[in-house]
């Protein structure tokens, strides 16, 4: 994420947390009932920029419901966050994958058995993706001996 769309993110969430219906929601402890009816989540620091618009939208009354979910926006908050493996990672552990001669299926079954976590190879934490990122290194240079 660049630093003018982390400047517009923080601005959008900005509005939304100082609009009177929002306001309105969280002193009735709804918010989070109106966040997972539209967005299918419970916090509105997980929205994506599009949907921090349609947000605002729904607050405002521009718009009555969300038409889809923007999973692409989302990962990319969660990779700026770090909650989710990097590009750079996601990168290494396929190439580590073609040298090993593994395919997707393949590998999943290998993170369930290894790391013990049922996951997305490529949208684990980071820090499962570098010890991923570590084990296939070491299966490559065995498969290359």
């Amino acid at each position: 994420m660049t630093e003018k769309q982390a400047m517009l993110r923080r601005q959008l969430l900005s509005k939304i947390h100082t609009h009177k219906r929002y306001k309105e929601l969280k002193a009735s402890d709804a918010w989070e009932t109106f966040l997972d009816c539209h967005f299918k989540i419970c916090s509105s620091a997980k929205l994506s920029i599009k949907e921090l618009y349609s947000c605002l939208d729904l607050l405002n009354g521009a718009i009555n419901s969300v038409d889809e979910i923007d999973f692409k926006g989302r990962e990319v908050i969660a990779r700026d966050k770090k909650a989710i493996s990097s590009a750079a990672q996601v990168d290494r552990i396929k190439e580590l994958m073609k040298i090993i001669g593994w395919d997707e299926l393949r590998l999943k079954k290998f993170v369930i058995k290894q790391l013990k976590i049922i996951a997305d190879p490529f949208k684990m934490s980071v820090k499962n993706s570098s010890k991923l990122i570590y084990i296939l290194g070491k299966i490559a240079k065995d498969k290359k001996a």
